[in-house]
This record gives structure tokens, C-alpha cells and sequence, in this order.
């Protein structure tokens, strides 16, 4: 997959204009493009698949790297971010799309799986609604906190505001483990792999 539909790469060379402001990882081909022409590795492939008719042309490209006063260099270990489509909506929701496990995007990920579960009803007999919020099918009367509201009781945690049924359930899905044990249980064997790679 050389698009960037699966895999997204950024350029490993620390002061590279492409690693400024707001531009995005890139696909594997736009990748090795950016490499090959920006910071001469190009030139280092050359050496290494010297064949007939190449030494013009490599000789030309040194020259042009040394007029620009630019060393070789070495390439740094490769940064890539796998991406995917969340296994549950299927990227039916926009958010559900392009999904990182990347360190600083996993919690978007976790985010996203532990709404999904919620509208799967994954959250119902894990954290129950309680009497006074519960309708005849046995599931929320009340969402969104408008009558009634939930407070997390886990020791520490930061959250300290109440909240509705809906985004109590997510919170302790995404931030006390929910996730994790539903997704271990969970009948489709793409999510149970996911579960240890999401974790924060």
C-alpha cells in the first residue's frame, strides 16, 4: 500500500520543511520520493545500483548536492503511523475513518471504538442505567443528562463533573478499562486483536 490509505510516513530528518507547521504524514511513495530528492538518499542508491549509463547522471546530482553545500547522510530510522477503519461502523461515521494507534492519536482511536460500543449497546448490563432512568426495554429514558445524571466513583479519576448516561458510560469505557474488556469478549476477531494495541 504505497497511498497512505494504511500507512502514513513522515520524513525522518528532524528540520525538514516537511515537518513544519500543519502538513500531514504522507503515503510510502510520496515518501520515498521526498527522501530520494530532498535529502540525497537518492544519490546513496545510485552508488549501490551503479550500472551503464548511470554515472552521468549520478555525477550530475553530486554536483548539484555540492554546489547547495549539503552532505550525505545516513537515513534515521523510518517513522510510520499505521492507520485503519474502525471495525465496528465501518467509517460510516467520519471519525471512523483514517484511525491511529500512533502514542498521541490512540486516544482518538479509544474514543471513537468506545462510542461506537455505545451505540451497539455494548454499555447496557456493564453499567446499568438504574432504576429511576431505565424505560420499558430495559434500556436509558434519559441520555443526555437532561433529569438524570452520573458521577464516575473511580478513585482518583479527574473528572469530577456529573454527567449523562451516554457520556458516563463512554468515560468509563475510554478511561477505566470498559474498553479493553469488551473488546477481549467482543465476537469479531479484528476487535479482540485490537484490544492490546489501543491501550494509552
Amino acid at each position: 500500500e504505497v497511498y497512505g490509505a494504511k500507512f502514513r510516513y513522515k520524513c525522518p530528518f528532524p528540520n525538514c520543511s516537511k515537518n513544519q507547521g500543519r502538513n500531514k504524514a504522507i503515503g510510502y511513495k510520496e515518501y520515498a520520493i521526498h527522501c530520494g530528492v530532498a535529502h540525497h538518499q537518492i544519490e546513496k542508491w545510485m552508488v549501490a545500483n551503479m550500472r551503464p549509463g548511470l554515472e552521468e547522471v549520478y555525477a550530475a546530482v553530486k554536483i548539484a548536492r555540492e554546489e547547495e553545500s549539503m552532505e550525505m547522510v545516513d537515513m534515521p530510522e523510518v517513522i510510520v503511523e499505521e492507520m485503519h477503519t474502525c471495525f465496528i461502523c465501518e467509517g460510516k461515521e467520519r471519525e471512523g475513518r483514517n484511525l491511529s494507534f500512533d502514542g498521541a492519536m490512540v486516544y482518538q482511536t479509544r474514543y471513537h471504538y468506545a462510542s461506537c460500543y455505545y451505540d451497539e449497546g455494548a454499555y447496557l448490563h456493564k453499567y446499568l442505567p438504574g432504576a429511576q432512568n431505565t424505560n420499558e426495554e430495559g434500556g436509558p429514558k434519559d441520555i443526555l443528562g437532561k433529569e438524570v445524571k452520573y458521577s464516575c466513583q473511580e478513585k482518583d479519576c479527574s473528572v469530577k463533573r456529573k454527567m449523562g448516561y451516554r457520556e458516563f458510560t463512554i468515560h468509563m469505557s475510554n478511561e477505566h478499562g470498559g474498553l479493553e474488556e469488551v473488546m477481549k469478549v467482543d465476537h469479531r476477531e479484528a476487535i479482540r486483536n485490537l484490544a492490546g494495541r489501543i491501550k494509552k
